[in-house]
């Protein structure tokens, strides 16, 4: 559709807003102070620029006003003596042995060491070498006792006792030696507690209430079992070899490699540079000789250098080299003009200008040949890692720190050079190029920019985009920027849109429309990790539109997408010999207590205003007048710790005096919760201070506290400006500290990086690849992450590193296996065997941990009792043998991301410990989702554990719509009246839980298949493939539809019968309670996902924050809360939906199970035949006799069945085992699913007799033969 006509700066005010959403921009001022910008904008909504065509009208006849370039050579600084630029070229270059890295990679390194000479091998503290079982504290009821059996290596017999659980582990450790036939030993440090199937251990001065798995063990109702050893356990400990080592890195040992090896090194150069030489003497000495000589060769060989450079070629070298050709040809450069002396009398010369020869002329040109060649060296010396440096100083950049021209004293303009865009995609065919400049600081944009159009250019080499364009900030001068501040530069290629109705002769003469596209962009940090202005020529990698430019920093110049990949040229001027420096302006402010007014000082209905303003949280949509009057009042809000969010937030400036004044305030400032600091390390925070705060109060957190929220921190350092950061080193402080955190962070790292394949992502470390074509966010990080990760295995010392290698190998076999199981159609039960195999033969010979923790070191795989599931991915259950022969089932998928399952998991893990730390227990049972790769990695198993589905189909195919089911389940696994209430309280504790969760977090799929319930009673949900509201279709069926899942027969449970009790109403306050309790930490839930934003895991995505963030209903007090919630409890238990949705999914899990089980859904697996009436006549009685006992090829149960056929005059006898009634069950209700068949419930033998939980029927018989039971009965028949 046509638009009306648009002034340019209109045009370019939309399109900004499309893609920096939020914010307002105008033709003569940019952005307002407090205008429609906000700081929060990049959670709200997704970049329309990404997903949507741009459409401009332009009118041809208008010319757009844009500023005419200024000239190449920039008058910002006085002219300098430039040295003479007539030496040979070979002599420009020289190898050097270290590679020259820059300031802020030295940085890095020296960080690196600083926090390595600091963890000496002999502190205990810092070096433990064993990993201390997790503690995370909450309270128990008073007198709370357990029950604890400690093995020993003395006697097979265990000790056992009761205990407080606040005992202290000394406590335990004495009950333990006095009880044993041994001399106490005075030194009771040479004891130590482990749990019991586990390599962690409990650390002396702790009490026990303090361990999760004394946690786990009181939820569970299971007896703690510990192991007493004795000695140093040292595994996995730094030794003095490792500190001898260590004291002696290098950055060859920490950099990761650019991509591809540097194509240009001081070898191959040479000779170009020789060849080059030699062949433009031979030029000069042809033309003296004959007036004309061949380019041929030195275009060639100028060519050569270009290709080694990565196809890039400079305008001066296309500009010198037209020039070279034209003096070489017959008619000469007529135009050079050379002076020469004629007389020399007196104290001056006389000088006449004359034309040059064609030797003179051609002797000009190889000297400008001689500077484009240098200046592309240069280029390329400052974007890759090479064996060589310039000798020439004219190409380098003459800046000094110490001497470098502070920036608060410079009010030029910023400006900057367009020059080109090289290497040009194949695909790229529109009418017109144009770039978008941006200044950008963190999410806000400062000033923009629009270039004039261009198109494909041949006349080098290569096509280019050749641009030459000087954009330059009005209103924007140096002095004005923020130390953080990047360039940002969007290219958008143009195609003219035929308009029907319309031919080309009236497109050209009035309005045409244009289809603009978004082909990528580029960044640069305007100040480097020295604070010194960018400045000289830069060759920037353009990155592919699929990565948000929104949020910072500028992508590590070392760095770049996969080759080939556009990259563009741009020169900023000097504006100083020395450089230019940040400065603040204003020297920093000492500022007290006493200096700043008081809160009460205010008048009420301001104080009124700022606290509802607070209470509303750092997430709110916050107007410009309520920004404003935040600001305003900020001196009267240091002792309120959640104004300063907002503060911060309200802020206009980030240089000069409002910096230095808000700064000296966050010094005074009452600092938030540490689990609330995380809110600064968001991309729209990022001044140094500020993170640098952030950080210090993370500081404060154990180190189980910091790997619950690892996985923020991790996204966190994408939003750091340099390599060297207050969070890395923080990062790298605790890896040093905890093994724990290390692992963890290993993974979290890996698992970050993009891969074309699981190969190549699980050798990073070792080996290096390249970033894959469809470039997500994290692509931009990857830098950043394998500098990180190869700085933690370089100084983690030898004996954590080889477990994180043997680790790494483990899982890469895991993934070989389970791809080999997907791929064995025919035979996948020999290819898991082989495969088991495999993994057994590799523990045995070397121990390794699981990626589920450090604790679980396994030393072999029980093979035969492994197998896989029927599900898409076939994920693997393996079956390990860890400490103590204790088994450790594992699942191990491959082909789904599991990044949904460990945040979903984190989270509910996060709100269970704020229900703890508010005495509020709700049973929770959780598991570990560790993401290995992109596409996989490893599920812890809870084990006693069934799901609804098969709990509910013992009664029937409809069983998912009676009331009994999972009360009848409960009362077998629990015989006991006390058991039962246990199990009950259990199950309505964990259902009120995991309601609360899984409406907060908009958990869908939640088939009956997703929930699990322990025999104990705890009920807890699996699979988070779908949520935030991503509900699950059923063609055009919605299937979830209920704010949660809470049925007839969970509510049966709670009730323990049909009727309404006191119970449901305890089950409700629960949930309220529960609801209220996450309410009140919203700010930190929201941060949770706030940082996961930028992280690429599907679904979560801006709309995210927005999503749980109304969930929580942040306007609502808790009373309107809490009655909300009982509405939706109603709700949910009034839906017929989900009993609709079990429904179908028993349907479609049988005829799946049929198909899966046989080669034909017809047939039973254990008899692979297809029977007739007229072969083996009409079953007429079947009755079983009784139960015999069978070791073959383990220990079961078989039924004996009389069989009475007609037609047969003696009857038989045939063995059936459970699991084949359950077989023929299931066929039978798959092929007649609306027939009475008997419930299999009443088939299983009671508890006791050894055989299962239920009574074993004397009888089976049928009474009738018509309609569907004589079908049933036919069915049987054939069998």
């Amino acid at each position: 559709m046509e638009q009306a006509l648009e002034h340019p700066y209109e045009l370019l005010a939309r399109e900004i807003q499309m893609v920096f959403p939020g914010v307002y921009v105008t033709a003569s001022e940019g952005s307002s102070v407090y205008g429609e910008y906000d700081p929060m904008e990049f959670l709200y909504g997704e970049t329309k620029a990404k997903e949507e065509l741009i459409y401009a009208t332009i009118n041809k006849k208008d010319s757009v006003p844009i500023p005419s370039p200024p000239p190449k050579v920039m008058p910002t600084i006085p002219t300098v003596v430039k040295r003479s630029t007539t030496n040979k070229l070979y002599d420009c270059i020289v190898k050097i042995r270290n590679t020259n890295f820059d300031s802020e990679h030295k940085a890095f390194l020296k960080m690196v060491l600083d926090i390595r000479n600091k963890f000496d091998y002999k502190d205990r503290c810092t070096n433990p070498g064993h990993v201390i079982a997790a503690r995370s504290g909450g309270k128990y009821p008073p007198k709370t006792s357990i029950k604890i059996i400690v093995h020993h290596t003395h006697s097979e017999e265990p000790i056992t006792f009761t205990s407080d659980v606040e005992s202290t582990v000394e406590h335990v450790v004495l009950t333990v030696v006095c009880s044993l036939d041994e001399d106490i030993r005075e030194d009771m440090s040479g004891y130590m507690l482990r749990v019991w199937g586990a390599n962690e251990y409990l650390t002396p001065g702790s009490s026990l209430s303090e361990y999760d798995y004394i946690r786990e063990c009181v939820r569970l109702e299971k007896d703690v079992r510990l192991y007493l050893q004795e000695g140093d356990h040292n595994e996995l400990a730094r030794t003095s070899i490792d500190d001898a080592r260590d004291a002696h890195l290098t950055l060859e040992d920490l950099l990761p490699s650019c991509g591809p090896a540097a194509t240009l090194n001081f070898d191959n150069l040479s000779i170009f540079l020789e060849t080059l030489e030699g062949e433009m003497s031979r030029a000069v000495g042809e033309v003296g000789a004959e007036g004309t000589c061949s380019p041929t060769k030195v275009w060639q060989t100028v060519k050569a250098i270009c290709t080694h450079a990565g196809k890039i070629e400079t305008q001066q070298i296309t500009n010198s080299l037209a020039a070279f050709v034209q003096a070489c040809s017959p008619q000469g450069d007529n135009k050079m003009m050379t002076p020469e002396i004629v007389g020399d009398g007196g104290d001056y010369c006389s000088v006449a200008v004359r034309s040059a020869t064609p030797r003179e002329a051609l002797a000009v040109r190889c000297s400008g040949v001689r500077d484009a060649v240098r200046s592309l060296i240069a280029l390329y010396e400052r974007t890759q890692l090479v064996d060589f440096k310039m000798t020439d100083t004219q190409h380098l950049n003459p800046c000094n720190p110490e001497k470098a021209l502070l920036s608060h004293l410079v009010t030029k303009n910023v400006i900057f050079c367009v020059e080109a865009v090289h290497r040009l995609p194949p695909s790229w065919n529109h009418d017109e190029y144009l770039f978008h400049a941006f200044i950008c600081y963190g999410t806000l944009l400062i000033k923009s920019h629009l270039t004039h159009s261009v198109a494909i250019e041949n006349n080098g080499f290569y096509p280019r985009l050749s641009f030459n364009a000087w954009p330059i900030f009005e209103d924007m001068p140096i002095s004005n920027l923020p130390r953080e501040t990047r360039l940002v530069l969007t290219l958008h290629g143009r195609t003219q849109k035929v308009i029907d109705g319309q031919d080309n002769k009236e497109q050209d003469e009035g309005t045409v429309q244009y289809e603009q596209t978004e082909l990528g962009w580029t960044a640069l940090q305007l100040f480097d990790y020295d604070g010194i202005l960018a400045s000289g020529s830069y060759l920037l990698p353009l990155w592919p539109a699929s990565a948000d430019k929104r949020i910072g920093p500028a992508p590590h110049a070392g760095h770049s997408p996969t080759l080939p990949h556009p990259a563009v040229t741009i020169e900023i001027p000097l504006h100083a010999h020395t450089g230019v420096k940040w400065s603040g302006g204003d020297e920093e402010k000492n500022i007290s207590n006493s200096d700043l007014p008081a809160f009460d000082s205010l008048d009420a209905h301001t104080q009124s205003q700022l606290l509802h303003l607070i209470e509303q949280g750092a997430y709110q949509r916050m107007p410009s007048d309520c920004r404003e009057i935040l600001w305003e009042k900020r001196q009267y809000l240091v002792e309120i710790p959640g104004a300063l969010p907002l503060v911060l937030q309200a802020a206009t400036h980030w240089y000069g005096e409002h910096r230095a004044q808000l700064i000296a305030l966050l010094k005074l400032w009452t600092k938030p919760s540490p689990l609330n600091a995380i809110h600064f390390l968001l991309p729209c925070f990022p001044d140094y201070a500020v993170r640098e705060m952030a950080t210090e109060l993370l500081a404060t957190m154990s180190n189980d506290d910091l790997i619950r929220i690892l996985p923020q921190l991790t996204q966190a350092l994408r939003h750091e400006t340099y390599e060297c950061n207050p969070l890395a080193k923080f990062l790298l402080i605790r890896a040093l500290a905890a093994p724990s955190v290390a692992q963890s962070l290993y993974w979290l790292l890996v698992h970050s990086l993009p891969a074309n394949s699981y190969q190549e992502q699980l050798d990073t470390g070792l080996e290096e690849h390249g970033v894959n074509e469809e470039t997500d966010n994290s692509a931009v990080s990857t830098w950043r992450y394998k500098l990180l990760l190869r700085g933690i295995l370089a100084v983690c010392g030898e004996k954590l590193s080889h477990t994180l290698t043997v680790e790494k190998q483990l899982v890469k076999t895991l993934s070989e296996v389970a791809q080999s199981v997907k791929t064995s159609k025919d035979n996948r039960q020999r290819a898991l065997c082989s495969g088991a195999e495999l993994l057994a033969s590799m523990v045995r010979a070397e121990p390794a941990t699981l990626p589920l923790g450090l604790a679980r070191r396994v030393h072999d795989v029980d093979v035969k009792s492994c197998s896989y599931f029927n599900s898409n991915t076939l994920p693997l259950k393996i079956n390990f043998i860890g400490r103590d022969n204790a088994v450790i089932p594992a699942m191990f998928k491959v082909g789904d991301d599991l990044r949904q399952d460990a945040l979903v998991l984190q989270v509910i893990k996060v709100m269970d410990n704020l229900w703890l730390k508010n005495n509020l227990d709700l049973r929770i049972v959780t598991f570990q989702a560790i993401p290995t790769y992109n596409r996989g990695g490893m599920i812890e198993i809870v084990t006693e554990a069934e799901t609804l589905r098969a709990i509910q189909t013992q009664w029937g195919l409809t069983g998912s719509f009676k009331d009994k089911p999972i009360a009848e389940w409960l009362a077998k696994q629990n015989p006991s009246e006390l058991e039962y209430q246990r199990a009950r309280d259990n199950f309505t504790a964990s259902c009120a839980g995991y309601s609360v969760a899984t409406f907060l977090l908009g958990i869908c799929d939640r088939h009956n298949d997703n929930i699990m319930l322990k025999t104990s009673g705890h009920l807890f949900h699996i699979d988070f493939g779908k949520f935030l509201g991503d509900a699950q279709m059923f063609g055009n069926f919605k299937r979830d539809r209920a704010p949660f899942v809470l049925t007839h027969d969970m509510v049966y449970v709670i009730n323990d019968g049909e009727r309404p009790t006191q119970r449901f109403h305890h089950f409700v306050e629960l949930c309220c309670t529960a609801f209220n309790i996450v309410r009140a930490h919203r700010d930190h839930i929201l941060n949770l996902f706030s940082l996961m934003v930028a992280s690429g895991v599907p679904g979560v995505t801006s709309t995210a924050v927005t999503y749980v963030r109304d969930a929580l209903l942040p306007d609502a007090s808790n009373a309107e809360a809490a009655a909300e919630f009982a509405r939706l409890i109603h709700s949910s238990l009034k839906s017929k939906f989900t009993t609709i949705n079990f429904f179908l999914h028993n349907l479609a899990q049988l005829r799946a199970s049929g198909d899966q089980s046989n080669n034909s859904s017809e047939l039973l697996s254990f008899m692979p035949r297809t029977y007739t009436m007229a072969q083996e006549g009409r079953l007429l009685r079947v009755e079983v006799l009784g139960y015999e006992k069978r070791y073959e090829p383990e220990k079961h149960y078989v039924y004996a069945l009389k069989i009475e056929r007609q037609g047969q005059a003696t009857s038989f006898v045939l063995y059936r085992s459970y699991k084949h009634f359950t077989e023929l069950y299931q066929k039978i209700c798959l092929h007649f699913p609306l027939a009475r068949v008997h419930r299999m419930t009443g088939w299983i033998p009671r508890s006791g007799s050894g055989l299962g939980s239920q009574s074993l029927p004397r009888r089976i018989g049928f009474k009738s033969e018509t309609g569907d039971e004589a079908n049933l009965k036919r069915k049987m028949e054939q069998n």
